[in-house]
């Protein structure tokens, strides 16, 4: 879980406040707190002696392959889309499938 907060953050005070999320799940689910503490200390050490990656921005639009049925609802769906990537600052484009393309392939 730790891992996977750590690569959906997209800084360190927002990985920070998922930390508090789960350190805050694990105590009601009863688990230990120095166990809690000690493996996100764990985590955090290592991804600090790890070697920075370097990301460099990738600007390719992000392709999302949805079956419907009628023109409507693909329609509702650009519409989403085009707002999800207005929120996110990427680029979505998707590609609509008919079931006779699917049935063909």
């Amino acid at each position: 879980m730790l891992i996977q907060a750590h690569r959906l953050s997209s800084s360190p005070d927002l990985f920070a406040d998922e930390c508090n999320n789960l350190r805050s799940m694990f105590l009601k689910l009863k688990y230990p707190p120095r166990l809690i503490e000690s493996t996100i200390n764990r985590f955090v050490h290592s991804q600090d002696q790890a070697e920075p990656q370097h990301q460099f921005p990738v600007y390719q639009p992000i392709t999302i392959v949805l079956p419907f049925k009628d023109q409507r609802s693909a329609d509702a769906v650009r519409k989403d889309l085009s707002e999800l990537s207005k929120k996110i600052g990427s680029d979505l484009h998707p590609v609509f499938t008919s079931r006779k393309i699917i049935d063909d392939i």
